[in-house]
């Protein structure tokens, strides 16, 4: 039994659990809309439904057959907040033992108990949200304390299932939320002035940190570039809304939506889902954000995706081999490290791949021949969202699992089950291949590392 021990192994067993325990929850309970049509003779496609929102919840990934808002009932919402956050802290849980388990074979250096990274990340999101819901109260905005709850604990804990559009004082309400969840537990330290001096290296992580706000007003920068009016003439058919704003305002919607789908997964702009008008979002637009996604935040926050850490580790590897022999390191926990962030990056990209490419296939075999046909950028979103965890989506996902395709309407069998299985593989995969990668890391003989090596999940 000492593959138990496994933070991966046990990690995944709990999801499970938790993913069927939120399954039953939303079957059992009357946590959605159900109309007497449905439960008689749709009956399967809520069972199907419930059990692909309940693993997204679980997995933090958002994408949900069903809106939160408008199909869910307030006793739905607060079950999958619930199993959210209990996927979000069972995922620290994890990452915390597998960086403990990396860093056992390194001398020095103090490491923070996982069960504090917990009680960290739940006193932050304690305090969050009374405090959103004051800012949303003086702004005007008509929200309740429970409805706060919801928003502050999809974009702190990365779920991604706040409705969109949020409108623009919403979105950097919410994108400094979704910061402050995505820059993990050793930027949560600093707020903590005794626990920061004792487990924190403050040069290393501002490095980190300083390194993830550039890359994220990188994105920016390229998302601002792609939805700039056409060779500086006025906004003409087929330029997105966004162009028709001043080129400030919209620098400024791009900054917010490129930190809530990196650290909460949270649509912040609307028309994306809009496939129908390709005017609304480019193909360019979207394979960004689906970069963004797919890199994630900083490494010890609950999101998921390949996270900076590993993916400077990754980069450097290529620098390393590029470079002249006499600059290369011999030093093994250096080496390994390398592989850990090459292997997650290639690993997740070509899952992300193969994820959009199975999701055109299913397009293409269940879709009506009336249906605007997806793009690669569209099917990329979508799979980059299911793996790396996030709700950004070009409305392919509804596609392949819509109640169109139930039996009775256009064909004699259900075909949205296919869609759902192919997708909850994705969330699953996604979400435990760089806890796996790194245990198995961890179980091999590693040279000693600088004090201070930041956590990498």
């Amino acid at each position: 039994m000492k593959w138990l021990g496994k933070p991966d192994i046990w990690f995944v067993l709990g999801l499970l659990l938790l993913a069927a325990a939120g399954t039953v929850l939303l079957i059992a309970t009357p946590s959605t809309e159900l109309d007497a049509r449905a439960a008689q003779f749709y009956w399967s496609r809520h069972y199907w439904q419930s059990a692909f929102d309940g693993l997204s919840a679980a997995c933090g990934v958002g994408l949900l057959t069903r809106g939160f808002d408008a199909d869910y009932t307030p006793l739905g919402r607060w079950l999958l907040t619930a199993t959210g956050l209990a996927g979000a802290v069972l995922y620290l849980l994890a990452a915390a033992s597998v960086v403990r388990r990396l860093r056992s074979a390194h001398a020095g250096g103090r490491l923070l108990h996982p069960v504090g990274v917990v009680l960290l990340f739940l006193m932050l999101q304690l305090l969050l949200t009374p405090l959103v819901w004051l800012v949303d109260r003086l702004a005007g905005t008509t929200a309740d304390l429970a409805g706060a709850a919801w928003r502050v604990t999809a974009a702190f804990s990365s779920l991604g299932w706040v409705q969109e559009p949020l409108g623009e004082r919403a979105a950097w309400t919410y994108a400094v939320v979704a910061f402050l969840g995505g820059v993990g537990w050793l930027g949560w330290l600093f707020l903590l002035p005794q626990l920061r001096r004792r487990y924190v290296y403050a040069p290393t992580v501002l490095a980190l940190v300083a390194g993830y706000v550039a890359f994220l007003l990188g994105a920016a920068t390229l998302l601002w570039a792609l939805e700039t009016p056409r060779a500086g003439r006025d906004t003409a058919a087929g330029d997105s809304a966004r162009a028709a704003q001043s080129a400030k305002t919209r620098y400024a919607r791009c900054v917010a939506q490129t930190v809530c789908a990196s650290a909460a997964g949270i649509p912040s702009e609307e028309g994306l889902r809009d496939r129908a008008d390709r005017g609304m979002l480019t193909d360019g637009s979207k394979v960004t954000l689906a970069v963004v996604v797919l890199v994630g935040g900083l490494g010890g926050a609950a999101g998921g995706g390949i996270k900076w850490p590993l993916l400077l580790w990754a980069l450097s590897g290529g620098a390393l081999v590029l470079g002249r022999p006499r600059c290369r390191t011999a030093h093994a926990a250096t080496i390994r490290y390398v592989h850990a962030g090459s292997t997650c990056l290639v690993l997740l990209v070509g899952l992300a791949v193969l994820v959009a490419l199975g999701l055109l296939w299913l397009e293409n075999n269940t879709a009506s021949p009336f249906q605007q046909r997806p793009t690669f950028a569209d099917a990329f979103l979508d799979a980059s969202s299911a793996v790396a965890g996030a709700n950004l989506s070009s409305g392919l996902t509804a596609t392949v699992t819509g109640e169109n395709l139930s039996s009775g309407m256009r064909q004699s069998v259900d075909q949205y089950q296919y869609g759902m299985v192919w997708l909850m593989l994705a969330m699953l995969i996604g979400r435990t291949l760089p806890l796996l990668v790194l245990r198995r890391l961890a179980d091999t003989e590693i040279g000693d590392a600088p004090w201070g090596t930041p956590p990498l999940v």
